[in-house]
Parts: C-alpha cells; structure tokens; sequence
C-alpha cells in the first residue's frame, strides 16, 4: 500500500502531468487526456494513481 502523504500536492502533479502530456503530444500525435483529478470509474484493476492507455496504429510498433 502506497503512503499518500508521500505523494506530491495536486497542484505539483497537474504541473508534471501537463509536462508528460506535452511531450507525448510532440513525439506522438494525438495524444488525449482527460480531466486531471476529475473522478473516474474504470472497468479494470488498477494498483496505481494513474492509467495510461496507449493505442498504436498496426504496423507502427516497431517506429
């Protein structure tokens, strides 16, 4: 189990998150997001703060 008060205030991670967002968008367009700390229901198990959904086009894995 992970200590939250370990983890960075909100504002530092929205801050960092943008950061990744933005590098993703210059190396691999689209790139979409949701809404940083916006509740969401996922229909998986997930043993993290975050998920991340990668989709690549066929033929593109090996770029």
């Amino acid at each position: 189990m992970h200590d939250h008060a370990s983890w960075w205030a909100p504002a530092e991670g929205e801050r960092l998150f943008a950061h990744l967002v933005a590098l993703a968008r210059a190396a691999h367009a689209p790139v979409s997001t949701g809404v940083f700390g916006a509740q969401m229901q996922v229909s998986l198990v997930n043993d993290g703060p975050v998920t991340f959904w990668l989709q690549v086009p066929p033929g593109r894995a090996s770029d």
